[in-house]
């Protein structure tokens, strides 16, 4: 059999399983058709009925101009080129594409929260090349699609976030671009870097209480706990400038305390509230003048609570702008509703 005529038979099967490779293809052949086809024709066949499908990958690049051109036309406002490069033969070749769209940035600015969050991966199509993307997140802690901050004419880069995995430049381009703008680095990536030397399930729970600490005696706390268990886990994680990945440091006032690029498993703020008012159940709060109340916990703790200003010295209030276990113990005790 021809791999022309193998094109023609496997044309729809690839069509409906776009993920099928070349083992599976070779596979179908032997037991559809009772044929022995070598792994070259079979990797043959499958690029030439791929590119039936989908184009060639040559031809879609020549339609990237005419691409943007459409996207600005229907969304006027939008950011959006293509940037080329000339070859020793003079030929033009593609160098990058930049995309951000005007709904997207209005969007952005009217209901989200000034966080921002960058990442990238690797391409694994013929010319490779890396996809960065940058995404905000909205009012219910939900993933919003985004583009570069600095096309978002941020003006006061104090009150702003940004979150990445200290990918080679762009800790550099951040401090370039929004120099005030707090800069956090994702804590699961901090810890795929600690887990290379130090392993195991309690150095692991350890570094993860130290990142979700949310005030200064706790994280002492928690890291003098981690030195107990291991000095070189404690000195690597010294090294690290807690400002970029424990609650602990982070800058007040951005409702928002996220540790990691990945909100995939983020609480919705209902189920942070419910939270709230079931810790609130194991908390006794006592007036202790002006709308500020002193909040009593199990093992001797205790928490100040100011109700005109919404904070509370654990800090959780004023990171997420959210009520606390403790806040919520207080709005109880005054007879109203959390919400």
């Amino acid at each position: 059999m021809t791999s022309r005529l193998a094109n023609k038979l496997f044309l729809d099967k690839v069509r409906k399983t776009p993920s099928m490779n070349v083992h599976e293809l070779l596979t179908k052949v032997t037991e559809e058709l009772k044929l022995d086809f070598s792994l070259k024709k079979g990797y043959r066949t499958l690029q030439k009925v791929r590119a039936a499908i989908e184009g060639s990958h040559e031809k879609q690049y020549e339609l990237l101009e005419d691409f943007c051109g459409e996207l600005r036309k229907a969304n006027p406002g939008s950011t959006v080129f293509v940037e080329t490069e000339v070859d020793d033969e003079g030929i033009s070749r593609f160098k990058r594409l930049y995309m951000c769209l005007e709904p997207l940035k209005r969007g952005y600015l009217a209901g989200c929260r000034c966080w921002i969050g960058m990442d990238g991966c690797f391409l694994k199509g013929p010319y490779g090349g890396q996809l960065l993307t940058t995404v905000g997140m909205d009012a219910d802690n939900k993933m919003y699609p985004l583009a570069i901050a600095v096309d978002l004419r941020i003006s006061n880069s104090k009150n702003w976030c940004i979150m990445t995995d200290k990918q080679k430049g762009l800790v550099q381009a951040v401090r370039d671009k929004l120099p005030e703008a707090e800069h956090r680095c994702c804590a699961q990536h901090l810890y795929s870097n600690f887990k290379l030397n130090h392993r195991g399930l309690a150095l692991k729970d350890r570094l993860w209480r130290c990142a979700r600490a949310s005030y200064m005696n706790q994280f002492i706390r928690e890291m003098e706990l981690l030195r107990q268990q291991s000095e070189l886990a404690h000195q690597w994680l010294a090294d690290k400038d807690p400002k970029t990945w424990s609650r602990s440091h982070f800058r007040a006032g951005m409702d928002c305390d996220i540790l990691v690029n990945n909100m995939s498993p983020l609480s919705e703020n209902f189920e942070i509230l419910e939270k709230a008012k079931r810790d609130q159940s194991t908390c006794i709060a006592s007036y202790a003048g002006t709308n500020r109340y002193r909040v009593s916990c199990p093992f001797g703790e205790q928490f100040v609570v100011d109700m005109a200003g919404k904070t509370c010295n654990c800090r959780k209030w004023q990171l997420r702008g959210i009520p606390c276990g403790h806040a919520a113990a207080c709005i109880n005790r005054r007879h109203e509703q959390p919400e």
